[in-house]
């Protein structure tokens, strides 16, 4: 079929249709993006939602795991405490102490061999210094000693110690309260 439109009217015709095309395309291609970004809103403020929700769990965690530190300071110092409290309230007639009391007042020429340490129920101490002795006027000095001692309540000193003049076994019972 012949063509009879003059070139000119060819060239707006086709214009024209590229023209409209363009348009077509832009609004569709406009309409496209306006969907797509309206889908994506809902998406976007529950992805903003979330990680408030998230922040705030996570601010609420730390703050607990704050709280549950500083207890379990508190906690440990306490027991820190208690235990320091413990030591420090040792008994003020430990076994050291008394033995070092009557090591102390041993003078030269008495050989402790036994030192028996016991602790009754209503609270006092009995101990028991078994030993030698190279004379008895040592012997009489040291238990002489231990009776000026103001922690020991009572000395027994039986006379049988004093049977022998020269090296003597000798048995001291020391009652403290």
């Amino acid at each position: 079929m012949p063509n009879l439109l003059p070139e000119k009217n060819k060239k707006e015709i086709r214009n024209e249709f590229i023209l409209r095309l363009l348009i077509v395309f832009f609004v569709f291609a406009f309409f496209v993006m306006t969907i797509f970004v309206i889908s994506l809103v809902p998406s976007y403020n529950l992805s903003v939602v979330k990680k408030t929700i998230t922040l705030e769990q996570v601010n609420s965690l730390k703050k607990n795991a704050e709280i549950e530190e500083k207890e379990l300071s508190a906690n440990i110092l306490k027991n820190e405490k208690a235990k320091i409290l413990a030591l420090s309230l040792t008994e003020k007639n430990s076994a050291s102490e008394i033995i070092e009391k009557i090591l102390e007042k041993r003078p030269q020429g008495v050989k402790i061999t036994d030192i028996f340490y016991e602790k009754d129920d209503a609270g006092g101490i009995d101990v028991v210094v078994n030993g030698n002795s190279s004379s008895r006027n040592i012997l009489i000095g040291f238990v002489e000693k231990l009776e000026l001692e103001e922690g020991f309540e009572k000395i027994d000193f039986p006379v049988s110690n004093l049977v022998k003049d020269e090296s003597m076994d000798f048995s001291i019972n020391i009652y403290i309260k």
